[in-house]
């Protein structure tokens, strides 16, 4: 069957191209009948985004997602532009007729199916007029908060407002903007709205007029998060405001590990953290294309010397070229205080760019100061770390006036910083990281989120989102993520199954208790994360099924059929109200004749995949990652288990690990016969000895 083509195009800066690249991912993985063209705008310029770029094409096509790099075009004279978004909206201008020809040659192709769709950017809106001469149905998505979209698409209506040569920055009035429950004063307007004579501000007015001119306006964020902007949107007068559809959060789990040169040391700020207790790091960090000043710099230094804080810095150097990205420092001594790398060793990790959202899912990490970027908020929010406010430009101002005003979601360090007018001092930087790391708010904000996405978990109502995500198998995941966590490796010898147990009071007799491994026939076990007595219904299902197929073709169930057949029962228990998913995700290993060893996960929604490596549970992300950094196809039984009890020890929420907090089982081949064999706690006490994960018993 051919499939249907949706087509991608974003401005080449990484803000928005990877979060386009994992909206056309999550696109492709909700609808297989859909394929995905990416079409790719370079920047000689811009040499990381190249490297990110680079990583997609030598891939090749990646399921039914497909990159294609756009011939280059004759790029802007740099006299022609004084903000960079002149020079990148007129860049993306001279791709027109590149961006012609590959829909005409995607449009052509007898091969494949219809061009059903073509997705643009914020800053792509030159080609909404190519797609009306071809006849594809055009749609924005918007990868910054409803309340910034909600904001562009009022300025027209601001500009109206005020005369030819009046500065917004002049004004002593807030301004009620829809979409924003409160007033939004000047100094928390994007950085383009302080001079409305430069070309950063007539190229911003130009595409938010061009907005209605769409089929419907995609939004990276979600009615919890943003309701009263986003019912205010959905209100609107239709001649001002196209059909909105919240799909968020979409959430690159990856960031640069997998494609930027590690210049910094990925591996070592990690094993810094490891060494930290839990939530007692300050991480700050500013974005790919966020830089400060050195006297700024230097009061921050200050400011987290005197806070008494661990910390790691990601720090940036400012580019000579308005067209290039921040670079990381080649000698931080330069930039720093005398002394300060000397007299924070040990407390403190400074360093370039890093993998910020593998950062942000480790457990040591407690506060996060950011620039208030839409990507960096959805990630900090996604693993629960609050955020201190330090916005730098574009909208990142109206961005942390949301997350402190609107939603009562951050702590404000600073939310009117401007490169160049503004120095924050050490005290007030001391100050902020107090309120950031000893404050109530924001802790209790988040713990009241989880709280009541259980609550809605627990209703019977089977409720669909605009966009057709079901909410029930949403709060179903937010179950799981409290659960223990729980880790399967396929190795080229058996399969590896290692999980936490919750010990909830010390009068449960854990040596008789197993909350992880069931085996659920001679070939087939699994290992499990969530709510227990769902698990042992589908468990026991799936016992009865298999047990029904050897009675009646006289051999093994295929371990997929097995995996399959309950997935389709867990999938049912989606579609009808007064039932609600079950609320339990799964790892099955096993061994047929026909594939010999697997590894499979599934999900409430039903959904299951075949995996060399995977994590259910608390932390899934944060594991996933290492496994992804460390997995190696040819790994042995006994590697499999120390990669697991490794991950583990990094991401599980304790201090250490013991035989009373873990259960290790395997899969293997014994003889020609597959053996399912859990294993003791003397010998899960000597394999973490082995490790170096736990000391030994002492004699008495």
């Amino acid at each position: 069957m051919k499939r249907a083509k949706v087509v991608f195009i974003s401005t080449p800066a990484l803000g928005n191209l990877v979060p386009s690249i994992e909206f056309a991912k999550l696109l492709n993985q909700t609808n297989h009948n859909l394929s995905a063209t990416i079409l790719l705008i370079n920047i000689p310029q811009r040499p990381l985004i190249q490297t990110y770029i680079d990583s997609l094409t030598t891939t090749a096509a990646t399921g039914n997602i497909h990159f294609l790099p756009l011939p280059a075009a004759d790029p802007p004279s740099p006299d022609q532009f004084e903000a960079s978004i002149g020079f990148l909206s007129l860049l993306i201008q001279n791709h027109t007729s590149q961006v012609k020809d590959a829909l005409i040659d995607l449009i052509s192709d007898s091969n494949s199916g219809q061009v059903v769709g073509f997705f643009i950017d914020m800053f792509c809106t030159s080609f909404i007029d190519v797609a009306k001469e071809l006849n594809i149905p055009c749609y924005l998505y918007f990868a910054s908060p409803a309340t910034f979209l909600s904001f562009m698409l009022h300025l027209p209506t601001l500009d109206a407002q005020v005369s030819t040569n009046t500065e917004f920055k002049d004004s002593a009035n807030d301004f009620n903007i829809l979409g924003f429950s409160n007033p939004v004063p000047i100094n928390s307007f994007p950085s383009f709205m302080l001079n409305r004579h430069i070309d950063g501000y007539s190229w911003f007015l130009h595409h938010a007029t061009r907005y209605k001119e769409t089929k419907g306006i995609v939004v990276n964020t979600f009615q919890e998060l943003e309701p009263y902007c986003l019912n205010s949107l959905v209100h609107a007068s239709d001649d001002v405001v196209p059909p909105i559809y919240p799909i968020g959060p979409v959430v690159d789990h990856i960031g640069p590990a997998q494609w930027h040169q590690d210049s910094w040391g990925h591996e070592n700020v990690m094993k810094w953290l490891d060494k930290q207790e839990p939530s007692s790091v300050i991480f700050l960090s500013f974005g790919s294309m966020g830089s400060l000043n050195g006297s700024q710099v230097r009061e921050i230094a200050k400011g987290l010397e005197n806070s008494g804080h661990p910390f790691l810095w990601a720090i940036r150097e400012a580019p000579k070229d308005k067209r290039e990205l921040p670079n990381d420092y080649t000698n931080l001594e330069e930039i720093l205080p005398s002394g300060f790398l000397e007299s924070t060793k040990g407390k403190g990790l400074v360093c370039g760019l890093v993998p910020q959202v593998t950062i942000l899912a480790h457990k040591a990490i407690g506060g996060f100061v950011s620039h208030c970027g839409w990507n960096s908020i959805l990630e900090s929010l996604y693993h629960g770390v609050p955020i201190g406010t330090w916005p730098i430009y574009a909208e990142q101002h109206l961005n942390a006036f949301e997350l402190v005003q609107e939603l009562n979601l951050a702590v404000e360090i600073t939310m009117d910083y401007r490169d160049g007018t503004t120095l924050v001092s050490s005290e007030e930087v001391a100050n902020g990281f107090k309120k950031l790391m000893d404050g109530e708010i924001s802790h209790l904000r988040y713990t009241a989120d989880k709280e009541k996405m259980s609550r809605r978990y627990d209703s019977r109502t089977t409720i669909f989102s605009p966009e057709g995500r079901l909410y029930q198998v949403e709060y179903a995941m937010e179950a799981i993520g409290n659960a223990g966590s729980a880790i399967g490796i396929l190795s080229k010898d058996g399969v590896v199954l290692v999980g936490e147990k919750k010990v909830t009071s010390k009068l449960l007799q854990t040596s008789t208790s197993s909350e992880k491994m069931y085996k659920i026939d001679d070939h087939v076990a699994c290992a499990v994360a969530g709510i227990m007595s769902d698990a042992n219904i589908l468990i026991n299902t799936a016992r009865v099924q298999a047990q029904r197929y050897t009675f009646a073709y006289q051999e093994p169930m295929p371990v997929e059929q097995l995996v399959q057949s309950l997935c389709d029962t867990k999938q049912g228990y989606t579609q009808f109200g007064g039932l609600r998913p079950f609320g339990v995700s799964f790892l099955f290993a096993g061994w047929d004749k026909n594939y010999g060893f697997q590894l499979y996960m599934s999900d409430p929604s039903g959904n299951y995949g075949g995996w060399k490596a995977a994590a259910i549970g608390a932390n899934n992300q944060a594991a996933q990652s290492i496994l992804k950094q460390d997995y190696k196809d040819d790994i042995t039984r006994e590697e499999a288990v120390k990669l697991a009890l490794k991950v583990l020890s990094k991401t599980m929420d304790s201090t250490s690990l013991t035989s009373e907090k873990l259960e290790l089982a395997e899969v293997f081949l014994s003889n020609g016969k597959v053996k399912y064999r859990a294993c003791s706690p003397e010998t899960l006490n000597r394999m973490l000895v082995d490790a170096g994960l736990t000391q030994p018993a002492a004699e008495e």
